[in-house]
């Protein structure tokens, strides 16, 4: 998106953004789609209010909290305006896989004493168990970490480590799982 398609659609951007503030200030029962935030987010982009750009990003997040492509946008604005530590915290909780090779159902479970995973960078699969000892995770937390799983059960995420090798985006890649995992509250 640049500069010029703001200007060429003023009357679209300028609605989006009375939608945005309506929204915000709670005057009105409104609905924004990703879309039309993804869009007031790149206006303030565009015209270097990364702070505005930031707060729209947080309240769309509200709506929509498992939106990887959001959070990749916070990071981004993020090293924008030099916090640094925030963008890696917000890139921790998106990661995007290769959808058709995942698969359509997936499984939530805890580490197994035998699993395998290959990270991405990995030439093959290792003990998760190895794994953990390398990434210097506490025994009493690999209990505790989730993994998912395709139908078939492989592994292709875990819970702190990278995303698996064979479920990466490549070039071939169709179709995008945009993967967001935080624990709730208990």
């Amino acid at each position: 998106m640049h500069e010029h398609w703001f200007r060429e659609n003023a009357d679209e951007i300028e609605d989006l953004l009375k939608q945005y503030e309506d929204l915000r200030d709670g005057k009105k029962s409104s609905f924004l789609e990703e879309e039309s935030f993804e869009l007031i987010i790149e206006y303030f982009n565009e015209n270097n209010n990364f702070f505005k750009a930031l707060e729209v990003v947080e309240t769309a997040l509200n709506y929509f909290p498992y939106s990887g492509l959001l959070f990749i946008k916070k990071a981004d604005l993020l090293i924008a305006t030099s916090r640094y530590n925030e963008a890696l915290d917000a890139l921790q909780q998106a990661e995007f896989f290769d959808a058709d090779k995942i698969g359509g159902k997936i499984i939530l479970r805890h580490w197994r004493t035998g699993d395998r995973f290959q990270p991405i960078g990995l030439k093959s699969p290792a003990k998760l168990q190895d794994l953990f000892v390398n990434a210097k995770i506490p025994a009493a937390r690999r209990r505790t970490l989730v993994l998912a799983t395709t139908a078939a059960g492989e592994i292709f995420w875990v819970e702190s480590l990278r995303i698996g090798e064979h479920f990466k985006l490549t070039p071939a890649t169709r179709r995008q799982l945009d993967w967001n995992w935080s624990k709730l509250a208990v």
